[in-house]
């Protein structure tokens, strides 16, 4: 769901300092939601090329969900 990626988005802007665009966050957001699993270490690959300036500021701003 798209309000399970934002708000992976913002977990990883705000706790470990990574500002990420939305796909990027897509592995982070499975996790956190229950909707994938894994039994040992987890790698994830983000990137912050192509995040939008003002979507960045309202997920930061939690005026998104």
């Amino acid at each position: 769901a798209d309000e399970a990626v934002l708000e992976a988005m913002r977990w990883l802007a705000l706790e470990a300092k990574l500002l990420v665009e939305p796909t990027a966050a897509l592995t982070l957001a499975a996790l956190r939601s229950g909707a994938a699993t894994a039994d040992g270490p987890i790698v994830l690959v983000v990137s912050g090329g192509n995040v939008d300036p003002a979507l960045a500021a309202d997920v930061l701003a939690g005026s998104l969900p």
